[in-house]
């Protein structure tokens, strides 16, 4: 797993998926902080009503919006709970999930940093 500096992010990755633009790669930043609100809302929310199914749904898209942006660790997370919903293990959903809002927190901290740095 590559990390800048203490960045949960890699840098060389989201500007690689934003055609190497830096205004495009700051846009990309500020809507993965909504997303990274959203969808650990939903989540929450799938996962207290036992709706392992749409939790795992929302995990993908996280996922996907944390590869977008080079947060390895947030999208390795996802991936975790993603799968354990769908192999209908609403414990290890939890406890993936515990461990997601603990790293989409650090991700949405490091956002101004990241900002510095592209």
């Amino acid at each position: 797993m590559r990390m800048n500096d203490d960045l949960p992010f890699v840098i060389e990755t989201l500007l690689e998926q934003c055609g190497n633009s830096k205004d495009i790669a700051e846009i990309i930043l500020e809507e993965f902080v909504v997303q990274v609100g959203d969808d650990t809302r939903d989540i929450a929310a799938y996962l207290a009503n036992g709706d392992l199914p749409h939790a795992g749904k929302a995990g993908h898209r996280l996922k996907g919006s944390a590869g977008v942006v080079g947060a390895e660790k947030l999208h390795a997370i996802c991936l975790a709970l993603e799968q354990a919903a769908k192999n209908g293990n609403g414990q290890d959903a939890a406890k993936h999930f515990a461990e997601l809002q603990v790293e989409a927190d650090r991700c949405v901290a490091a956002v101004p940093r990241a900002r510095e740095k592209i």
